[in-house]
């Protein structure tokens, strides 16, 4: 029994720990161009439409791929940005970087 509570206490501390890091960063090549130019949108996230929230704008929906698997939610939007100060604007919560993109949680009722 002295074994099982210290693996518990193990696991609950490795948890605890774990989940106060910071957003998860993939990689997998250089970053698109951060200019205010047209958007190089890597097809490991699967870009969605023609800007989010409104068509021409630079952030987009993100759609299902191996690279956000883990960040889909039925309760949110994810939406990729090409720049950190994109993605603040659209009051979301920042999950990762992935390809350079910077993809945010937009809840679908604030």
């Amino acid at each position: 029994m002295y074994l099982y509570g210290r693996l518990l206490v193990a696991a609950l501390a490795a948890t605890i720990s774990l989940s106060s890091c910071a957003p998860a960063t993939v990689s997998a090549g250089p970053a698109p161009a951060l200019a205010a130019g047209p958007v190089m949108w890597p097809p490991s996230l699967a870009p969605v439409g023609d800007g989010f929230p409104a068509s021409g704008a630079r952030c987009r929906r993100i759609g299902e791929s191996a690279a956000t698997i883990n960040f889909l939610d039925h309760t949110a939007i994810l939406v990729g940005c090409p720049t950190p100060a994109d993605a603040l604007q659209l009051g979301g919560k920042q999950v990762a970087t992935v390809d350079g993109i910077t993809l945010v949680s937009v809840p679908l009722h604030p």
